[in-house]
């Protein structure tokens, strides 16, 4: 059981243990720190070490890794983004939607709309819970949604 505690080898299986959590954990930062690791760990096999000068090692790998590879790891694991954002906006927004806050004359509200809460104005009082038609945007905005009661035509 002794064999199985060696430092190279808790070294190497927290190194290995890192590099796997960087799979579930967003941020590309886990992968140097198994790096450093791993540097420990080798260095180790070679070399015998008092744990202070393992940390040390390990610090300065971790450092050196990161400082050295994280810009060309990210345009190798990123890619590239070709979607402007503005090309997003939907030209005429068109449908129904639900109130999810109050909505009055003079002050705008929130509606749900297309799986997103909107910011929304309206002519009449609107109150949560109120299904509404989608008219278009409000005049000189892009982010908010002009809305009016859907039965409003049915009275």
């Amino acid at each position: 059981m002794e064999s199985l505690l060696t430092p190279w080898l808790l070294w190497f299986v927290a190194g290995v243990a890192l590099a796997l959590f960087e799979l579930a954990v967003p941020g590309f930062i886990l992968i140097f720190f198994g790096v450093g690791c791993l540097v420990v760990s080798g260095v180790l096999l070679v070399v015998d070490l008092t744990v202070t000068e393992q940390v040390w090692l390990f610090v300065a790998a971790t450092i050196i890794s990161l400082l050295a590879l994280r810009r060309y790891a990210m345009r190798v694991f990123a890619g590239a983004q070709d979607v402007n954002p503005e090309d997003q906006l939907i030209e005429q927004p068109q449908g129904t939607g639900k109130v999810v806050d109050p909505i009055s004359p003079n002050a705008p509200g929130r509606v749900a709309y297309r799986g997103s809460f909107w910011d929304a104005v309206s002519s009449v009082a609107l109150q949560p819970d109120t299904m509404v038609r989608v008219c278009g945007y409000a005049e000189n905005s892009r982010t908010i949604l002009k809305v009016e009661p859907l039965n409003s035509g049915e009275n």
